[in-house]
């Protein structure tokens, strides 16, 4: 249920001394297959500079989802 708290959940399990596998659940309502990409695809950018001992490479965040909410409610109250 959405009411529920882990919309998305992450767990690191270790299989051997030195492998792991990260497990990763995502609510359905969180992501679509697109975003799921992005999210891979953003993971093993982050996890190979941290192998590498180098800084996140992703560019910063831009706009908050927060900042998204209050731009699509202006154009509500606008619209009406």
């Amino acid at each position: 249920m959405l009411s529920d708290p882990g919309l998305l959940r992450a767990r690191l399990l270790r299989v051997a001394e030195r492998e792991y596998v990260l497990m990763v659940v995502l609510h359905h309502i969180i992501a679509d297959g697109w975003s799921i990409g992005v999210l891979i695809r953003e993971l093993k950018e982050l996890y190979e500079a941290c192998r590498e001992g180098k800084a996140s490479p992703l560019p910063e965040i831009e706009i908050q989802y927060v900042d998204y909410a209050a731009w699509q409610r202006e154009l509500q109250a606008t619209a009406r």
